[in-house]
């Protein structure tokens, strides 16, 4: 059997995304009294939650071939895994 990984993202890209989902389900935890904003916090911390646990970014996958086929870098779109 291969152990291949299938990532777009690196360990430090990763890590920070899943510091930033932590924080913003964290500060939501600790705010006392009527939460108001804070409520979509959580929802928010969804994605890069989602992100920084399989490593793979769906919208970085699809704007990097998009962005180097406009600047006439690299190879031709190929969208997808």
């Amino acid at each position: 059997m291969t152990n291949q990984t299938n990532t777009n993202l690196g360990a430090t890209r990763r890590i920070s995304l899943m510091v930033l989902s932590l924080g913003m389900i964290a500060v939501t935890l600790a705010t006392q009294g009527p939460l108001g904003w804070k409520v979509i916090f959580p929802l928010l911390a969804i994605y890069p939650g989602i992100i920084a646990l399989t490593g793979w970014d769906l919208v970085y996958a699809f704007v990097t071939p998009v962005r180097n086929r406009v600047s006439g870098t690299g190879t031709p779109i190929r969208v997808g895994i």
